[in-house]
This record gives C-alpha cells, structure tokens and sequence, in this order.
C-alpha cells in the first residue's frame, strides 16, 4: 500500500502540474486572437463552482472509467487525474483572461500519456490508458452536471468550441470505458501468448 500511495503522490503531481501548464498556452491564445471563447470568470465564481458534487462526480467518473483495468491502483489514479484536470480554474481563480478549457483537448489526452509513460514506466499502458481516458470522463461529468457543454477539442490547434447536449455524456463515459477495456483484452492476450511461448 506504501507504493501505491508513493505512486499516486507523484502521478498526481505530474498530472496536475502538466494540465496547468498547458492550460497556460490558452492565455497567449487569448491575447493573439478576439474572436475565441473565453473564461475571465473571477477566484469567487470559481470557488462557488467547486461544489462537493462537482469534485466527487469528477473522481467517481474517472474511477469508473478505469475499473475495467480490474486495479486499485490505477482505479484510484483515473479518478485523482479527472479532477486534477481542472487545475486551470487557478489562472481563473486570478481573474486572467484565458482560452477555457484548454486541457479538455484531444492535444492534451495525447501528450499526458507520453508524458505519464516516459516519467513511470514506458511499457506501463494501463497508466497511459488511464491518464488519457481520465479526459474523456471529466469531459463526460461536465457535460452531465450541466446538462450539455462546449470543449476546445482540437486545441491549441484550433480554439473552435464543440458542443455536447445533454445526453452525450454516455457516450464519452462509455467511450472511455472501451478504451481502457481493449487495453485490458490486449494485455491479457499478451500474457496469454508469453505463457505459452515460454
């Protein structure tokens, strides 16, 4: 359990640490273009939006979205990561004017499993699986808690807004939830076969 708690520690901070970062990208995309959506929300509508229900529904979604990996550790992980992936609220929380969202982005979801697998252990795919699943399900509790939502999928490529309604978030739950599972089949097929070969 000790290495599970180390593990998580520092996962936790990468994670956390990289969706800010990344999230400031959006400040220098604020200030080089007009026609973008935007987030100059201030530290008090911030601090009113992180609601119990907004902080557990987004870890209770990342859980469940790495449960097919059959793995406390990783279970724990996804839905640590699906939170953290709202560490932009704190250049929101300053008032600076920024693009949203910007770690809510197929951009980041494919950069963190690199980043997660380089600094943990690059042939750890579930943790790569997680950490990009852990995107979808925090998109898919957002869309569900506000009964639809707009993402800057293709950020920082493009700052276009994708609109969800209100009944996508199954979809983008399930979606999640099948990425990791065909990890899940892959693996197990692997292990099969250098059982055997052996």
């Amino acid at each position: 359990m000790h290495n599970n708690f180390k593990f998580w520690f520092k996962t936790f901070l990468v994670y956390g640490l990289f969706s800010l970062s990344f999230s400031l990208i959006g400040i220098a995309l604020d200030y080089f273009s007009d026609d973008i959506k935007k987030d100059n929300k201030t530290g008090l509508k911030i601090l009113q939006s992180a609601s119990l229900e907004h902080v557990l529904g987004h870890i209770g979604f990342g859980m469940v979205v790495a449960l097919p990996t059959l793995a406390f550790r990783y279970i724990v992980a996804s839905g640590g990561f699906a939170i953290l992936l709202d560490a932009d609220h704190l250049i929101q929380f300053f008032g600076i004017e920024n693009v949203a969202r910007m770690g809510h982005s197929f951009a980041f979801a494919i950069l963190i499993i690199f980043i997660m697998m380089f600094l943990f252990g690059k042939k750890d795919y579930f943790l790569g699986v997680i950490s990009f699943a852990a995107v979808l399900s925090h998109i898919s509790f957002d869309i569900f808690l506000g009964g639809g939502s707009s993402f800057p999928l293709f950020a920082p490529l493009s700052t276009d807004f994708l609109t969800f309604q209100q009944s996508d978030w199954i979809l983008v739950l399930i979606s999640g939830i099948l990425i990791v599972f065909s990890i899940k089949i892959i693996d197990h097929r692997k292990k099969y076969f250098e059982r055997f070969s052996s």
